[in-house]
């Protein structure tokens, strides 16, 4: 008898930390719609990564990121363009990769893919690669697949491949829209921004 007692405490107790997390995750309305600014950045930086499927790369290029959030929101996004260069050292195959991708919510996930040119220095493959990845912090984890056309002699590049890409910040802008109307813009260090932890 205690013990359905205990179960029965411990159920509702429960259900009210779940309705307590859910009642502080969703404001009202008019916090919502008036008084939460939305900001906006823009940061163009360069990446650094490392490729591992059949043949290891290496891969550096640029990308720029467009980040829009709202404080205490759902509302997050970010969508990002890039360029990347690869290298397979075993193989001696280069490649160039001009991409894109995006995330929204409040989950790390992101989708994206890229267009893909690979050479041997002989012979080219060209084709798409689609992207899945997942953000942490600067990094930027990404299992792909390179669907590419080309001759039948040239088989030595990465097919399915994972990477890990380090993404370094070199120059960002900041623009916060509140409510009313009014923006404010400006380019903010990297360092003060890590200070509120917001980006």
């Amino acid at each position: 008898m205690t013990n359905n007692i205990q179960h029965s405490l411990l159920t509702v107790l429960f259900l009210a930390l779940l309705c307590l997390t859910a009642r502080a995750n969703t404001l009202p309305p008019y916090i919502h719609t008036k008084l939460l600014p939305e900001i906006k950045s823009v940061k163009t930086g360069v990446l650094f990564g490392l490729q591992k499927g059949e043949f290891t790369a290496f891969e550096i290029g640029m990308e720029r990121q467009w980040k829009k959030v709202k404080l205490l929101a759902k509302d997050y996004e970010i969508k990002a363009i890039n360029f990347v260069m690869e290298y397979q050292f075993r193989s001696n195959v280069f490649g160039l990769k001009p991409g894109f991708w995006f995330k929204t919510g409040r989950l790390s996930f992101t989708y994206g893919g890229a267009l893909t040119l690979l050479t041997d220095f002989k012979y080219n493959r060209v084709g798409i690669s689609p992207q899945l990845g997942y953000r942490f912090l600067n990094f930027h984890g990404l299992a792909s697949y390179n669907l590419v056309v080309g001759p039948k002699e040239f088989i030595d590049y990465n097919r399915i491949h994972v990477a890990i890409r380090f993404y370094l910040n070199q120059s960002r802008k900041i623009e916060v829209e509140k409510k009313d109307g009014k923006k404010k813009t400006e380019k903010t260090p990297e360092n003060k921004m890590k200070k509120f932890g917001l980006f």
